[in-house]
């Protein structure tokens, strides 16, 4: 093959080889089996880095601007999905907030038309769900994330 081919060769091997420590050579060093998490996420962005977030933010006002409702552009609701699969909770609640039904400052304690506050909106929860969601750590024992994950997680479910 020519030169360009073999350079993408090595960079493909070079990407798995990366891939093989996260499950090889991290598993075996960690005292906590089964959290890879940070690792592996690692390891994703630096293989797989997503768009620039602030230009993607700068395309959703541009948007809302000129289109409407951020949430029907064609790929708010993928990049949504990665940011989320990837751990960039922060990130992904930003993108949240220009959702049309992110309840505005002054909404946040107002009655909305069937008389619910509006903490009790989709959105909203959401993004609380994502703010309160336990991480995962190397410095943490597996009992007390397993733990506090299924309380967020029996939390999640009452909303």
């Amino acid at each position: 093959g020519s030169i360009l081919e073999d350079c993408e060769e090595i960079a493909q091997f070079h990407t798995f080889w990366h891939l093989c420590e996260v499950f090889g050579i991290h598993a075996q060093q960690t005292d906590v089996r089964g959290l890879l998490v940070d690792p592996f996420l690692e390891w994703l962005n630096t293989s797989e880095p997503l768009l620039e977030f602030d230009e993607f933010l700068a395309d959703m006002h541009h948007w809302i601007k000129e289109r409407g409702p951020c949430e029907s552009h064609p790929d708010y609701w993928y990049h949504l999905r990665r940011l989320v699969s990837r751990g960039c909770v922060e990130e992904a609640r930003e993108l949240l907030s220009q959702h049309s039904e992110y309840p505005t400052d002054k909404d946040l304690f107002t009655l909305d038309f069937k008389g619910q506050r509006k903490e009790t909106m989709p959105v909203w929860i959401a993004c609380l769900m994502l703010e309160t969601m336990p991480r995962a750590s190397t410095s943490a024992s597996i009992f007390s994330f397993q733990s506090n994950w299924k309380q967020w997680h029996a939390g999640c479910q009452t909303q």
